[in-house]
């Protein structure tokens, strides 16, 4: 283990001068750090199993890694930008458009991941709903195209007058301004809030609902072992899918709310 103040004094130049100010260490390397591991989600969804590509969840999985790679990649050189010229965010509409990009990055992840737990939930719980509806490769792609054009739509109405964005007292990145006391502006915060508040929420009960599940199915097959063994060939694989699937969704609902806290301590 390296502290970044060591960590910062070893990336110098021959004469001493550092290569990168040291405030600016700890989110470029974030920045990398994010950028990269995204990078290697896609490649590894991209080399997976030509029958796990037709699924929804595959497509879902891809969507998130996708949708938090252009979020890293447009959002965070504004904040690295802003540590080198302290001006960059004072242009209202270079501010208005870091707070458009964390809006919109912000609610269309947590769709996502409400999305893909719902997927599993249908898939497991709801098994024949899931085939009367047709969940599948293409209907996931159009329900990610829903997701981006209502959320560009419902983000760029701060931009449309409905709010005002501004600089954080940090002074590191932009945001819609919270203090207000317009009605409108309000009244849009409150939605945000709430529909972002309503994905968390969903996302919970839904992977409650999929742990009780897989629960009852490991439980059921220890009673009834002569039926697993009867139908292990047609069933094992495509319950042992379900579970690395649910795992998965699980994982990331997981690991993903300790990431944005650190993604929102890097902006502060």
């Amino acid at each position: 283990y390296m502290s970044w103040p060591r960590l910062s004094s070893r990336l110098r130049w021959p004469t001493g001068r550092t290569l990168l100010p040291p405030e600016i260490t700890l989110p470029v390397f974030m920045f990398v750090g994010g950028a990269l591991g995204n990078v290697i989600a896609i490649i590894v969804l991209s080399v997976s199993r030509q029958g796990r590509k037709s699924s929804a969840f595959y497509t879902l999985v891809s969507g998130l890694a996708v949708t938090d790679l252009l979020g890293t990649c447009l959002a965070s050189p504004f904040t690295i930008a802003n540590y080198l010229d302290q001006n960059v965010l004072n242009d209202q509409r270079v501010c208005e458009f870091q707070s458009f990009l964390l809006l919109f990055f912000s609610l269309a992840g947590l769709s996502i991941i409400c999305a893909m737990a719902a997927e599993r939930y249908l898939a497991i719980c709801c098994a024949y709903t899931y085939e009367r509806w047709g969940v599948d490769r293409r209907f996931a792609q159009k329900f990610l195209l829903f997701i981006y054009i209502s959320h560009i739509f419902f983000c760029c109405l701060p931009a449309m007058g409905m709010a005002r964005s501004q600089p954080q007292p940090s002074g590191n990145w932009c945001f819609i301004d919270w203090a207000t006391e317009e009605l409108v502006a309000a009244v849009y915060m409150v939605v945000y809030g709430v529909v972002s508040a309503l994905l968390i929420l969903g996302t919970i009960v839904l992977n409650l609902a999929v742990c009780g599940a897989l629960l009852l199915m490991c439980q059921r097959t220890v009673h009834r072992r002569v039926t697993r063994n009867l139908l292990i060939k047609v069933t094992n694989a495509s319950q042992d899918d379900q579970r690395v699937q649910s795992n998965i969704t699980i994982c990331i609902n997981a690991t993903r709310p300790t990431c944005g806290s650190q993604k929102q301590m890097q902006l502060q």
